[in-house]
C-alpha cells in the first residue's frame, strides 16, 4: 500500500529538582488532524489521554529524581485512525 504520512506534530518534556516531569503539547503543522494524544511515563501506561488537544496542553507526572532514569512516551492518533510516537525519550 502507499507510505504511511507522517504527521509533522511534537511534545517535549521535562523533570524539575524533585523528579516532577512535565509533558507539553507544542503541536505543529498538522496540530489540526490530531484526534488524540496518549502519554506514558515508565511503566505507567496510558497514564494521561486527552482528545483534541490544545497547543500547550500540559500534564504532570511523579518520576524518580536523577537524569535520563524516566522513559517517557507520547503517541497522537489521527483523524485517518494512524497513530505516531511524537517523542521517545528520557528525562
Amino acid at each position: 500500500g502507499p507510505p504511511k504520512k507522517l504527521y509533522a506534530v511534537t511534545a517535549s518534556a521535562s523533570e524539575n529538582a524533585t523528579g516532577y516531569i512535565y509533558i507539553v503539547y507544542n503541536g505543529g503543522p498538522d496540530s489540526d488532524m490530531v484526534d488524540y494524544i496518549n502519554v506514558s511515563v515508565d511503566d505507567d501506561i496510558d497514564f494521561d489521554n486527552t482528545s483534541d488537544p490544545k497547543v500547550g496542553w500540559t500534564t504532570s507526572h511523579s518520576g524518580t529524581p536523577g537524569p535520563n532514569n524516566n522513559h517517557v512516551v507520547v503517541s497522537a492518533t489521527f483523524k485517518d485512525g494512524t497513530t505516531q510516537v511524537i517523542l521517545d525519550t528520557w528525562v
